[in-house]
């Protein structure tokens, strides 16, 4: 009978054993640092002088935490700036969204692209200037060929006949102004050859590049000293004159 007690008490406790749960430790408290800086005490923080002098408003932020879920943000369209230990992050109009990471005691935060930066400490301020500078775009100069003097053109007596600058003028992809010269017939009459011819210092040249019985044109462009048109190789064009032959 003691045998038998003893067996079934052995066997009690075993069973009682294999039931007991082992329990392990929950993760730590989340504690990552943070601050909420004001006027008075952002200066300590902001060694890079992210924030600037002048006439400014600054607030300090709204800050949610929740189960190690953070968010630090600005209202008022103010602009949020976070120092960290060893750098400042700009956060502007965006919020600072991110976990705790218990173990490490940082802050785990999302920037613009959405990908979680590391942060070692969240202390954070709200602030904008008032009368912002105002920067000035450095304008670039025209390039001196945008503007030319004008080749003189012969004006036609006779009746029908329409030569002279084709408006709007055309700038080419370096910023020179170019400008298409036409002539061409306004009555019925139609010509064995139309052609527009260019003078400068070294004599007539036929220039016309698109012609037919009734029209001809070309295109001059202004040299890069801004001083005459010039078509090809025909440089410093000072006239230009249209022949009509063999009209019927």
């Amino acid at each position: 009978m003691l045998a038998f007690n003893l067996l079934f008490n052995l066997c009690l406790f075993n069973f009682a054993e294999s039931c007991l749960k082992i329990r392990y430790p929950g993760p730590p408290k989340c504690e990552c640092p943070s601050l909420l800086l004001t006027l008075l005490t952002y200066k300590e923080y902001d060694v890079s002088g992210v924030v600037l002098s002048g006439v400014r408003v600054m607030a300090p932020p709204q800050f949610v935490l929740e189960n190690c879920t953070v968010s630090m943000y600005c209202v008022d369209d103010l602009e949020l700036v976070v120092f960290d230990t060893d750098r400042t992050h700009q956060f502007l109009n965006r919020p600072a969204d991110g976990i705790c990471d218990p173990y490490t005691q940082k802050w785990l935060i999302g920037d613009k692209d959405g990908t979680l930066i590391t942060v070692n400490r969240l202390y954070g301020t709200c602030w904008k200037l008032l009368n912002p500078p105002v920067t000035q775009v450095p304008v670039t100069p025209k390039p001196a060929c945008s503007n030319c003097e004008l080749a003189d053109f012969e004006e036609q007596d006779m009746h029908g006949i329409n030569f002279g600058y084709l408006y709007p003028y055309i700038y080419t992809e370096d910023g020179c102004i170019s400008m298409d010269m036409i002539c061409r017939r306004t009555d019925d009459l139609e010509c064995h050859d139309v052609e527009i011819y260019a003078q400068n210092y070294d004599g007539i040249f036929p220039i016309a590049s698109h012609k037919n019985a009734t029209f001809a044109s070309v295109r001059l462009v202004c040299d890069s000293r801004g001083f005459r048109l010039h078509y090809n190789s025909i440089m410093e064009i000072g006239k230009l004159t249209c022949m009509f032959t063999d009209c019927s």
